[in-house]
């Protein structure tokens, strides 16, 4: 993750604009290090409390900027590196904090698409092929990865519990499950209307009953 602070929390694209700004510096946050941005001779250098540091030529994206800035910090031992909790007003270790979290998030949104994914990544195409009537509606399986990824934007601490609870046998039939938030009984329902969804549940492992159809809900390979 990183969060150069040059301009506030947002991407800067070159260091003159962070050069320029009010807070010349680069961050690299997870180690908790800071170091003023300087202009000398045309050539941009990284400051610390004790030297200076030439920033190679070549490197013209900010993230390899920064990455190599971490490199130079952790491996090459840059003394008199500034902390930047010590440099940050409150506001800005407020809006530090919030930008953290919502990598974290974004994250943690990214590792259960790909728990998704690693299952079967064409069981989306085979999800929608399944019901021709889609077609009509134009449902395409980027649309029903886009549905799942808004469950998974609001799947929970909760809903974690519930799923727990159903792995060991104790969810109600009523309750919802999984990344796609379906009740037992609502794939139950599904089941009986879509003989092609109960023949591909029943062929996976998931017989209809409430134990099967839970099972098939916390699977991540399933939820398409």
């Amino acid at each position: 993750m990183v969060l150069p602070l040059g301009i506030g929390i947002q991407k800067p694209d070159s260091l003159e604009k962070i050069l320029n700004s009010k807070k010349p510096y680069l961050d690299v946050p997870e180690i908790n290090s800071r170091v003023k941005l300087i202009k000398l001779n045309g050539e941009f250098l990284i400051e610390t409390k004790t030297n200076k540091y030439p920033i190679p030529k070549e490197l013209k994206d900010i993230k390899k900027i920064i990455n190599w800035l971490r490199d130079k910090i952790i491996y090459n031992g840059i003394s008199g590196v500034y902390s930047i909790n010590d440099n940050l007003s409150p506001g800005e270790k407020s809006a530090r904090l919030r930008a953290i979290e919502k990598n974290l998030e974004t994250d943690k949104i990214d590792r259960k698409i790909q728990e998704i994914l690693a299952g079967n990544p064409q069981r989306y195409i085979q999800a929608v092929s399944m019901f021709a009537v889609l077609n009509k509606y134009r449902v395409t399986p980027v649309l029903v990865m886009a549905v799942i990824r808004n469950e998974i934007e609001n799947y929970d601490a909760s809903d974690e519990r519930q799923d727990i609870s159903a792995k060991q046998g104790q969810a109600k039939n009523s309750t919802t499950l999984g990344y796609g938030q379906i009740s037992s009984k609502g794939v139950q329902g599904l089941r009986s209307e879509f003989p092609q969804l109960d023949k591909l549940l029943s062929e996976q492992g998931f017989p209809n009953d409430q134990a099967g159809n839970q099972r098939a809900l916390v699977s991540p390979r399933m939820v398409p």
